[in-house]
């Protein structure tokens, strides 16, 4: 377990294995447990896995919260462990701020990955946004209770078992209690100002979308594929229908990645 201090806010990362560096983003509400729970270790490959501001044992400055301040961070931790170039992967939030980084920084990412795209050049859709934020406001209470009555329940739990357990999961993650403005803030954002910057982006880059996920649409996984060159895209299953498969999958496109360096 590791600490380094950036911009004055303390950032705790996690690193498994040693070999070639590879950077694995967790999403939104999420922590290195994330990556923990669906990374199967490779020989050869240094995982390299920071909680994000406001996430898991991390800090938070809200005046400068922002997707492009995240990618910072990342950046300052290769830096800090003296990486040059390393491999990038991201979920949902993480592959946002992988896409901040890619293009901010195209020289350091030798490959991208990207799960379950949640944000174009845009903020997410309204209704998302409002979900959202009527959690938000029973996270601020810390009343689970609160939010099993509210219509935006009702809908996510007609819909999705996943996105249920993943909203109802913020109640018991202490740093989503605790850091609940981050549920107000990113949905509003967007990683990048237009499409077209997605040109500086050069480097092998994988896309993995699945049908019928409220907050990642398959549309955003083709979004990416038609704005980044040479970008591949990936139908995986959903984790509604098989978890299992899910995790496979994923890591399954992580060794696909890993081989654009003859891995």
């Amino acid at each position: 377990m590791s600490d380094f201090i950036h911009n004055n806010i303390r950032l705790h990362y996690e690193i498994m294995g040693e070999g070639i560096p590879f950077i694995f983003l967790h999403g939104l509400g999420g922590s290195i447990e994330q990556i923990r729970n669906i990374y199967v270790q490779i020989k050869g490959v240094k995982l390299i896995m920071p909680d994000q501001q406001g996430h898991g044992e991390s800090e938070v400055n809200w005046e400068n919260f922002n997707f492009q301040t995240l990618a910072d961070d990342v950046i300052a931790l290769v830096n800090y462990l003296k990486i040059e170039k390393f491999y990038l992967a991201g979920i949902s939030m993480g592959a946002a701020i992988s896409i901040a980084i890619a293009v901010s920084n195209p020289e350091k990412v030798s490959g991208l990955l990207l799960i379950r795209n949640a944000w174009t050049h845009k903020p997410m859709e309204t209704k998302i946004q409002e979900l959202f934020a009527e959690c938000t406001i029973c996270l601020k209470n810390r009343s689970l209770s609160d939010f099993k009555k509210t219509k935006s329940y009702r809908y996510i739990s007609g819909i999705s078992r996943y996105t249920t357990q993943a909203f109802c999961g913020y109640f018991t993650d202490e740093a989503s209690v605790r850091n609940y403005r981050k549920f107000l803030i990113l949905p509003g954002l967007s990683p990048i100002e237009d499409s077209s910057v997605l040109s500086k982006i050069n480097i092998p880059t994988i896309i993995l979308a699945n049908q019928d996920d409220l907050v990642h649409p398959f549309e955003y996984g083709i979004y990416y594929q038609k704005c980044i060159s040479g970008a591949k895209l990936y139908e995986i299953v959903n984790k509604d229908m098989d978890a299992a498969a899910h995790k496979a999958a994923v890591n399954q496109y992580i060794l696909e990645l890993l081989r654009t360096n003859k891995y």
